[in-house]
């Protein structure tokens, strides 16, 4: 779905903004790991790995330029108080790290590993609290009326890059359950850009 028209980003103004874009980067880089551990494991082309190194250090370098410091695994960007669409973002996010935590546990990964997500997911919900008031609650999700045009095009940047984690997962003829977990995702991304923009995506 690369044909997706996106709405243009201006560059952030304030000092929140630039959080929340250090922290969607954040977010980004962590999943665009991931995506080149996949395909290092599953032996892919080299110029699908090189490519794929390629976007996750323009992605670094893109969040050094908004934070002042480089990226590191584990390391959650400092937001100012959230407004409630940061706050719906946010509780997305912990909604996300909560299943990537279980993943792990459920795959018997690395102590470490497992610490360095449930620290974020931590992190995530004393964020959400800061800027709701409340403590997180699963389902929970601060109301918002409009979809800022930043969260439309975070949105379909997401369901690009899942449709090429879908689309190398089934070149590498990876576990079925592995692809279907996939293509579960990449839906429940374009159930959102729905519900977001009111159009499916093309």
């Amino acid at each position: 779905p690369k044909s997706i028209q996106a709405t243009p980003v201006k560059q952030a103004a304030t000092k929140a903004d630039a959080a929340g874009d250090a922290s969607k980067l954040n977010d980004e880089i962590t999943k665009q790991g991931e995506l080149v551990r996949s395909l290092k494991a599953a032996k892919s082309d080299k110029a699908q790995v090189d490519q794929a190194v390629k976007i996750l250090l323009d992605l670094k370098a893109k969040y050094k330029t908004a934070t002042g410091q480089d990226w590191k695994p584990g390391t959650t960007p400092v937001q100012a108080a959230p407004a409630s669409g940061d706050a719906s973002s946010l509780s997305e996010q912990i909604t996300q790290q909560g299943d990537l935590v279980r993943s792990l546990k459920t795959a018997k990964a690395d102590k470490q590993k497992v610490d360095e997500a449930v620290k974020v997911l931590l992190q995530l919900k004393a964020q959400y609290k800061a800027a709701t008031g409340q403590e997180w609650k699963p389902g929970a999700a601060a109301p918002v009326t409009t979809s800022p045009a930043s969260d439309v095009t975070a949105l379909n940047q997401e369901i690009t890059q899942q449709g090429d984690v879908v689309r190398s997962l089934k070149a590498s003829k990876a576990d079925k359950s592995k692809v279907d977990e996939a293509v579960k995702h990449l839906l429940e991304l374009k159930s959102k850009y729905k519900a977001a923009t009111g159009e499916l995506v093309k």
